[in-house]
């Protein structure tokens, strides 16, 4: 984990667009800023696996990157992730 990147401080089910339910993780950035980010199940459980935690509540004080590697997009480039050559 970066110093200056933002944390996982908080996550909750949340109704999602669809109907179906989201987690919405509560992120805080060093300078005190907080945010929010609704993911969807099949992305929260690729997170879950990525972060190595059975829990939502062992996403907090994770970074918030773990939460971009639930997300299916090929070629997104982030630090600490690899390159997407496809």
């Amino acid at each position: 984990m970066q110093p200056d990147e933002p944390i996982i401080v908080s996550c909750v089910v949340g109704p999602g667009h669809d109907g179906r339910a989201e987690v919405v993780a509560e992120l805080l950035y060093p300078n005190g800023g907080r945010s929010w980010l609704s993911i969807g199940e099949e992305a929260l459980s690729r997170a879950v696996d990525a972060a190595g935690v059975t829990s939502l509540d062992g996403l907090t004080g994770q970074p918030w990157t773990v939460l971009v590697a639930g997300l299916d997009m090929p070629g997104l480039n982030m630090p600490g992730q690899p390159i997407s050559t496809t």
